[in-house]
């Protein structure tokens, strides 16, 4: 039987959790309210019905696989074409309760209130919010699901032994950077000689295989190296960006503040390398996060290019260099004491501020199951185009090839 204080403990969680999901809720209200579908989730709603469901699952979106998003769209599309669009909403919404429910475990060798500080920052990351809300961006969370074990503390308990496998594998299908991230924690866990070490080693290795085998495949990666150029620019671009890049300065002063945040970094990494040892510094959690923190920026970079930008041009290549900042920045300020603990509750109100600028992201309802019923009204073999959200603007909508067939499924 549960204990008083365990049933206090209990409920307070869940209120947590039910107001951190409420914020998560406002920073993409209208794909709760006025459900749509969004760019490639057509293609693989099509894929699926046109192919077949495995077709659909297995359909690699900008070269790589997301196999816990495509195979919801999929299943979707064979079950209810019509409210696809509240089904991923829904989606969306349980993907961000597990997401939020794995930070707030009490596995986790940082302090309650910490924890809730972490998915809080993460929810307020200043950046306009085109990951939030849609279910062919949740692969952008569950590639970080897997990081909060960097701070879980080892466990005797072989009924929750395999939760740390599990959310390795959930995090490497679902993208490459998830799949690089998830390989480290296990080589990290290898060395601390966790419980299922070799197994999670060989699991996240063959995922990092698979995914990258599939880019190059696809010809995903041809057009990297042309902007090889721009990674040093681009990087201390975005670490610029996550305190400063809401103020409205310009653009050098992100810059010159990225390089001077990289190389602040850097300093204190080796700092902590060179009093602890290298063995103590490879198991440290929070040092390896610093470490993802340069990789995903340098992932964005690459990938994004030097245009990119917080507000309006690829948001979404900015997602998990800021998470992982704002992971790190809760994570100092929980460790934190004095003079220090302000300071850092200062830098945290001072980045938080300006994100009510770019707060919620809305958009135009292109009416879903209005076309889906028109289709059905179609006759059979009739090919036509089905309109889906590409910006949120209903005069520039992503058309989609399809035919009848599809709706009277």
């Amino acid at each position: 039987m549960f204990g008083e204080h365990d049933m206090r403990t209990a409920n307070k969680k869940i209120l947590i959790l039910f107001i951190l999901t409420c914020l998560w809720i406002s920073r993409r209200l209208d794909q709760v309210l006025s459900a749509q579908i969004w760019n490639e989730e057509g293609w693989i709603l099509r894929q699926s019905l046109n192919e077949g469901i495995l077709q659909g699952i297995f359909y690699p979106i900008a070269g790589y696989w997301m196999i816990p998003t495509t195979f919801i769209i999929s299943l979707t599309a064979q079950l209810s074409l019509t409210f696809a669009p509240y089904v991923f909403s829904a989606f969306s919404v349980l993907n961000f309760l597990l997401f939020a429910t794995v930070w707030l475990s009490d596995r986790s060798s940082l302090k309650l209130w910490n924890r809730v500080l972490v998915v809080a920052l993460i929810v307020a990351i200043p950046s306009n919010s085109e990951a939030f809300g849609v279910a062919l961006y949740s692969f952008w969370w569950l590639q970080i699901i897997s990081i909060p074990t960097l701070f879980w503390r080892e466990t005797l308990d072989q009924r929750n032994s395999w939760a740390k496998p599990a959310l390795l594998i959930l995090a490497s299908i679902s993208g490459p950077a998830g799949a690089i991230f998830s390989l480290g924690i296990a080589l990290n866990g290898f060395v601390r000689r966790e419980q299922h070490r070799k197994f999670n080693v060989i699991a996240t290795g063959a995922a990092v295989c698979v995914q990258f085998v599939t880019i190059i495949l696809t010809q995903r990666s041809d057009g990297f190296s042309l902007q090889m150029s721009h990674i040093g620019y681009a990087v201390s671009k975005i670490f610029g960006a996550y305190f400063l890049g809401l103020w409205g300065l310009p653009e050098f002063v992100l810059i010159i503040f990225g390089f001077i945040v990289s190389v602040a970094s850097i300093i204190l990494s080796l700092r902590f390398v060179i009093q602890n040892g290298i063995r103590k510094s490879i198991l440290s959690g929070p040092l390896i996060t610093v470490f993802f923190i340069f990789l995903a920026a340098l992932s964005s970079a690459i990938v994004g290019g030097p245009g990119i930008n917080q507000i309006n041009v690829g948001p979404r290549y900015f997602f998990i260099p800021f998470t992982l900042i704002a992971i790190m920045l809760a994570y100092s300020l929980g460790t934190s004491s004095g003079k220090w603990r302000a300071y850092l509750s200062l830098l945290v109100i001072a980045v938080t501020i300006p994100t009510v600028s770019v707060w919620n992201r809305g958009h135009e309802d292109l009416k879903w199951q209005q076309q889906i019923q028109n289709c059905e009204k179609i006759e059979p073999g009739k090919d036509l185009e089905i309109a889906v959200q590409y910006a949120g603007d209903k005069e520039d909508p992503w058309l989609i090839p399809w035919n009848s067939n599809y709706c009277g499924r």
